[in-house]
């Protein structure tokens, strides 16, 4: 028998969303969380991985003023920073020449989350562990991604757009990220949507999914020791 009671790395994250802390800081900062999908230059997304990294350099040239943060996973970081470079060196860059821009791929995602403005995201339950805590997120949903034979492939494709701002091309994403620093503000449909995702994917919005599977241990051995294990379904 399988019991799924959330997921204990889970608490201490709910718990800071449940008491939030004012943001420190006077700059503005947008954090874009990276990814790998068939996004090899010989594969057929790779336009649409190059361009939301070019998104990423272009924003941050037109607003000196706004920071941009890229999260990278480390189980792929070196296959990241390969094609992402490939990316920039087409069109003449290096991003160690851009002052606003950092790449802090060894930082814990929910710091970086809680430290950001506005988060985009792709593929990821980094959209719903955003999404809980009330900050805009945009998913880049255009170009080739839209080919139906990725449908199946795309997490949470159906309710994107219930819970989150899904941009169907390059131009949209950039112009939501703008908009979006200057109007943050998240629905209540939208909110409600959010939790209910993290819900079912995630775990439970109380942080107490560690208590809840040490209380069902405890009763296991108690139950063992009783003779009445066989009793519980």
């Amino acid at each position: 028998k399988i019991i799924a009671l959330g997921a204990p790395r889970m608490d201490p994250f709910v718990r800071k969303v449940n008491n939030p802390k004012p943001k420190t800081g006077s700059r503005k900062k947008v954090l874009f969380f990276t990814f790998l999908f068939h996004s090899e230059p010989s594969l057929p997304l790779y336009p649409f991985f190059r361009d939301y990294h070019l998104t990423i350099t272009e924003l941050a040239l037109e607003n000196p003023d706004i920071d941009f943060i890229i999260k990278s996973k480390p189980n792929y970081v070196r296959s990241w920073t390969r094609i992402s470079k490939l990316v920039w060196s087409e069109v003449g860059l290096d991003i160690v020449n851009i002052p606003n821009i950092t790449v802090r791929d060894g930082e814990n995602p929910h710091d970086l989350i809680f430290e950001s403005d506005v988060v985009c995201a792709f593929n990821s339950t980094t959209m719903l562990e955003t999404g809980v805590t009330a900050k805009p997120v945009i998913v880049p949903y255009f170009g080739e991604l839209r080919d139906a034979r990725y449908n199946d492939q795309i997490l949470f494709r159906e309710t994107l757009p219930r819970a989150f701002d899904v941009a169907a091309t390059k131009e949209e994403f950039k112009a939501l990220i703008i908009q979006r620093l200057n109007d943050p503000v998240v629905d209540d449909a939208a909110m409600s949507a959010r939790r209910g995702l993290f819900e079912k994917y995630c775990s439970d919005l109380e942080g107490t999914a560690t208590e809840r599977y040490i209380s069902l241990m405890k009763q296991i051995v108690a139950d063992g020791a009783s003779g009445d294990i066989e009793g519980r379904q």
